[in-house]
């Protein structure tokens, strides 16, 4: 005891003494978070994926351009490295990592208008 003060006590009255405390579990990481840039735009956009799948993707890219999903006839990956072309599927989104940037073009066919996007990365 110091001046009067008396230190807390380590018995407290509303102490629930069969209280456990929990460690916090995380969630599990079920989002795909990817950073795209949109033809000549100087900032990335954060898109987040809820499945790895071609379709969510394409949504999502869609909602981002402002086109409708049903215009776009085919979506394509072009390296960086070896500048090879390749029809995106779901198996390519399902292995792109997090936090994967990339940058988007899209062509739109003036014959069907229909819509072609690359993803550049």
């Amino acid at each position: 005891m110091i001046d009067g003060i008396q230190p807390p006590s380590s018995d407290l009255l509303d102490r629930d003494p069969s209280y456990i405390p929990q460690q916090r579990k995380k969630k599990p990481a079920t989002m795909l978070c990817l950073y795209i840039k949109i033809g000549s735009e100087s900032v990335y956009r954060a898109i987040y994926l809820e499945r790895p799948t071609l379709n969510e993707l394409l949504h999502k890219l869609c909602e981002k351009l402002e086109i409708q999903s049903s215009t776009v006839s085919a979506v394509f990956r072009k390296t960086t490295k070896k500048n090879l072309l390749v029809r995106a599927d779901d198996a390519m989104v399902a292995q792109m990592p997090e936090e994967q940037d990339m940058e988007v073009e899209y062509e739109f066919n003036q014959q069907d208008g229909s819509v072609n996007l690359t993803l550049k990365y």
